[in-house]
């Protein structure tokens, strides 16, 4: 949107200002903003709906390209540490292609429709017809479950605490009920609720992180 606006604008006193090659002035800036001209302009661009991603991921790719409808397909490169691929976009509303980008933890093979990622990789999208390119880091490990325990025992409930080793949600399950977290933290503490006496309860506690790598202690207490 920035550089739209900087394109699009109407130069002020453009005989005497010192403009440079890219269009700036110290007088002026970019000039004064021309709206019409900026909303009239074709803008291309590339874009992956995901923050980050985990290894068994299809990363969501868009290209848009308004000047240009009626390509039979658009092309997007995707690399990773030890693997790249092409990916095929098709048009699904004139001048926008869409696809998916899918991921494995498996080791690179050729030809296989698949990138190859690992933990820490960060997979980099772009394409020839755009000047964007998308960076998606990958975590491929689930986080673990540390120290789960009683910290308080009810004639009603009991409560459950544990950590994670990294930020992730909270699900407990005592064999008669469950309960679970909404967001992401590594401090967790949920109640289990309707205790009876007398009764041994074996608890299950599971966590994931933001990119779905769940981690699980069927035993844990």
């Amino acid at each position: 949107l920035r550089e739209v606006l900087q394109d699009t604008a109407q130069k002020i006193d453009p005989g005497d200002a010192d403009y440079d090659a890219g269009g700036h002035s110290l007088s002026y800036g970019y000039g004064r903003i021309d709206a019409q001209a900026a909303l009239q302009t074709d803008v291309a661009f590339l874009t992956v709906a995901a923050a980050s991603a985990h290894c068994d991921d299809e990363l969501p790719a868009t290209v848009q390209l308004p000047s240009e409808p009626g390509l039979e397909s658009v092309d997007v490169f995707a690399v990773s540490v030890s693997d790249s691929l092409v990916v095929a976009l098709s048009e699904g509303s004139p001048g926008v292609y869409s696809g998916t980008i899918p991921l494995t933890a498996d080791p690179a093979e050729p030809d296989d429709g698949l990138l190859s990622v690992q933990t820490g990789d960060i997979v980099q999208v772009s394409s020839e017809l755009v000047d964007d390119t998308a960076l998606v880091p990958v975590d491929c490990d689930a986080p673990e479950i540390l120290d789960p325990r009683v910290e308080a025992l009810m004639h009603w409930g009991a409560q459950v605490l544990w950590d994670t080793s990294e930020p992730a949600d909270g699900f407990l399950d005592w064999g008669t009920g469950t309960a679970e977290a909404a967001g992401f933290t590594e401090e967790h503490m949920l109640w289990a609720l309707d205790l009876q006496p007398c009764t041994t309860y074996t608890a299950l506690i599971r966590s994931a992180d933001p990119d779905e790598n769940s981690a699980e202690l069927s035993s844990a207490l």
